[in-house]
């Protein structure tokens, strides 16, 4: 029968694994929505070859740039969420390691002095964030391309 040393060890080893596999969803879900948001950006370039001033194109696009900047938004929402589930995850990993010998997490945190120090280490998050940001940036040029040249009236039939 295991002693509650072991139990502790296992429940502290599973959670660790546990942890991981939500930073490794996470990779799964940035892939998803870059490779998304790209093949839609690839796909309305190629459209973009087709006469650009048709309202009917323009309208179009406008939807489309509004998707994409929504989904933007949705993966921002995405990895912000995940790293509030992440940081909670290692917060129970740095309390189960104060009831073993060692806590190299807890060490391994201290000596990246917990992140605040941006020149000892940038938080992945921090960069994560960046990936949409940057990525809904053709999205507004489309967008803005759009409205300057949607005549709404005309769209609209007034």
């Amino acid at each position: 029968m295991k002693d509650e040393n072991e139990i502790l060890f296992e429940q502290y080893k599973l959670y660790v694994e546990m942890a991981d596999r939500v930073s490794q969803r996470r990779i799964t879900s940035n892939q998803f929505y870059s490779t998304a948001l790209s093949g839609m950006f690839a796909a309305l370039s190629l459209s973009a070859s087709q006469n650009l001033c048709s309202q009917d194109r323009l309208a179009i696009l406008t939807l489309a740039a509004l998707l994409g900047l929504i989904v933007c938004a949705i993966w921002w929402f995405n990895i912000f969420s995940a790293k509030q589930l992440n940081s909670a995850k290692w917060k129970v990993v740095h309390e189960l390691e104060k009831k073993l010998p060692v806590s190299p997490w807890d060490i391994e945190w201290d000596k990246l002095e917990r992140g605040n120090n941006w020149k000892v280490y940038v938080k992945h998050t921090t960069v994560e964030r960046f990936i949409p940001a940057a990525v809904s940036v053709p999205y507004v040029l489309l967008l803005i391309y759009c409205i300057r040249h949607l005549n709404l009236r005309e769209f609209l039939g007034l």
